[in-house]
């Protein structure tokens, strides 16, 4: 199927290190590479609200703050670098780009939608019943709030 014939042109792929991540990666890159759509790889650098009232009570230092978000940022570099390698291998036109965000599904979302993109892929942890309340879900998040297709790789 050549991209002239596919309804996809543009798709995003969310990695963050995690075998999950890697499976959307992988899941991606073979619909582009099928598809002749481009890949748009991101990765979302977390920020914590709780950090932040930890500094404004003198309970966290500044520095253990900047230290995490050098290593968080370090960390996406270096995540991007080898996702966008893996693609370019298997003859996939690819961008990166590392966010920097609260929620990584409201971030993910909010740039699917600038980029115009036709369809968000993303991996899933499985979780279910209690933890899935207790620690939320990317992929949910994702789901309902995206404004195109959204694939969920298990």
């Amino acid at each position: 199927m050549s991209n002239s014939e596919s309804r996809y042109k543009r798709v995003v792929v969310a990695v963050d290190g995690s075998k999950f991540g890697d499976k959307a990666l992988s899941d991606a890159i073979e619909l582009c590479r099928l598809s002749g759509a481009k890949l748009m790889i991101v990765n979302v650098v977390q920020e914590f609200p709780s950090m932040y009232m930890s500094v404004a009570e003198g309970m966290v230092p500044q520095p253990a703050i900047d230290d995490y978000y050098k290593a968080a940022r370090r960390f996406s570099d270096h995540l991007l670098k080898r996702s966008l390698k893996k693609a370019q291998e298997s003859g996939v036109v690819a961008e990166t780009s590392s966010l920097d965000a609260p929620s990584p599904g409201e971030a993910i979302v909010e740039y699917a939608e600038k980029q115009g993109v036709d369809l968000v892929v993303v991996g899933t942890r499985g979780l279910t019943g209690l933890k899935r309340v207790l620690l939320g879900s990317v992929s949910r998040a994702v789901v309902e709030h995206a404004h195109c297709n959204v694939m969920v790789s298990r």
